[in-house]
């Protein structure tokens, strides 16, 4: 769907005076792959002659979701800024791109040994599951801050981990195949990015690929997750629709900023 958008019946012209276009990926990277192939595909293909344009609008991206919080003293319906995302999936590796900076490189080290280590070394799949990290555009992450705090809802800047699947690939035993690698979710929550002061701070299934794909592409791509449980604690957020609405608000303003100090580019 593409327009501008209405928050309680009015033109939300004050939060989104641009039109933005919403989209739903289902759930997981190989949908979100084909979705956002397409979506490149439309801003890039001149259909008429079936061939790549001389010159295309860069696209802004958001991942805007739900997500589990990882650290028990992040406050249930907090959204979360991604500033770099760990992807446990295996879509993104499958797209060959060099490390946005330093520091990918340094926690996808640290989070293979890391998780290797957490693995007992008679596994099938010992030493074979790693993961890779990405890093969400820097001028997303700040406009979503400037956004936040301009609407008075209260963020966290963190560290997000995108898994392949819900239960033993974050953390959860509940079935008779046992885990391979044990708590998953509790060996994020105690990982210390050495990032000034930042935490590992959710779980969701999207935004690694997303990150790691458009900013592969020369495209802006970030996300922003309210909390709406937390793992540590055991707790669900009852109310979690006035979280996603906070946070969805949040985002159409950053995308909205970003619009008016680069106009010549696309929103989603």
């Amino acid at each position: 769907m593409t327009g501008t958008s209405d928050i309680t019946g009015e033109r939300a012209t004050i939060i989104s005076p641009v039109k933005t276009t919403v989209m739903t990926s289902g759930i997981g990277t190989p949908s979100l792959e084909i979705v956002v192939g397409e979506l490149v595909a439309l801003n890039e293909i001149d259909f008429k002659t079936r061939t790549r344009k001389p010159d295309y609008p860069r696209l802004h991206v958001l991942r805007v979701g739900t997500s589990g919080g990882l650290q028990a003293t992040t406050a249930l319906g907090t959204p979360i800024i991604t500033s770099y995302s760990i992807g446990m999936d295996n879509t993104g590796l499958f797209y060959e791109e060099p490390y946005p900076d330093e520091t990918c490189e340094r926690l996808e080290s640290e989070l293979g040994r890391l998780i290797k280590d957490s693995m007992n070394p008679e596994s099938r799949f010992y030493g074979k599951i790693h993961p890779y990290v990405s890093r969400a555009e820097p001028e997303i992450v700040n406009a979503l801050l400037e956004a936040a705090e301009s609407l008075g809802v209260a963020t966290r800047l963190g560290l997000t981990v995108s898994n392949p699947g819900f239960f033993a690939p974050q953390g959860r035993d509940t079935a008779r195949v046992r885990p391979s690698i044990p708590d998953l979710d509790l060996i994020f929550s105690n990982y210390d990015p050495r990032l000034e002061g930042q935490r590992v701070e959710n779980m969701e299934m999207e935004a690694s690929f997303l990150i790691h794909y458009l900013g592969g592409l020369g495209y802006w791509a970030g996300a922003i997750c309210p909390a709406i449980a937390n793992r540590r604690a055991n707790t669900i957020d009852l109310h979690y629709q006035d979280a996603v609405k906070n946070t969805i608000e949040v985002a159409l303003l950053a995308l909205a900023t970003l619009r008016s100090r680069y106009p010549n580019v696309r929103m989603g």
